[in-house]
């Protein structure tokens, strides 16, 4: 009887234990899942998958930039598919030229609509791509909107200012 009841008990204690544990399945924007999207985006742009990135960006994403280059400021606003040529054309040279890419970012804040369903991310990333013995610098500081689509976390649009050094 004694035996009995143990294992009925640890039957129990497994099966409460597994529900428990169970993974559900996410409905909504999150902090951690934002804070998953940006880490899958640095390692997308670690290995130079345009792809990748692109797959991240909502169907109507708008990319608003202000780059500091060399040759003086420029500022862009892009639309996911003139982004994504953009992105292809860069990470594929980088990848033929055999170059390595670091990144850090640190995320300053992330506001998420009650519902769930929208959400903002403030946020600074240093970069650094090595290529050909040439080594690139960039800083970048903004905001990217985000909305929950099709179970994950779209980017719907980024605004901000890219700094290039050496």
């Amino acid at each position: 009887m004694f035996k009995s009841s143990l294992a009925s008990g640890f039957v129990a204690l497994l099966c409460f234990t597994l529900i428990a544990c169970k993974e559900e399945k996410q409905t909504r924007l999150t902090e951690s899942n934002i804070r998953q999207a940006i880490t899958d985006m640095n390692n997308a742009s670690a290995k130079f998958d345009a792809t990748a990135i692109c797959a991240m960006l909502d169907d109507t994403a708008v990319i608003s930039l202000k780059q500091i280059k060399f040759s003086g400021p420029e500022s862009s606003t892009m639309r996911k598919d003139e982004y994504c040529r953009f992105v292809s054309v860069g990470m594929k040279a980088l990848s033929q030229a055999g170059a390595t890419y670091e990144t850090s970012t640190v995320v300053d804040e992330i506001k998420i609509a009650p519902d769930g369903s929208t959400g903002e991310v403030k946020y600074a990333s240093t970069d650094r791509v090595v290529a050909s013995g040439q080594t690139l610098r960039s800083s970048f500081a903004g905001t990217s909107s985000l909305a929950w689509r099709d179970g994950r976390v779209m980017v719907t649009s980024v605004r901000g200012v890219v700094q290039f050094s050496k």
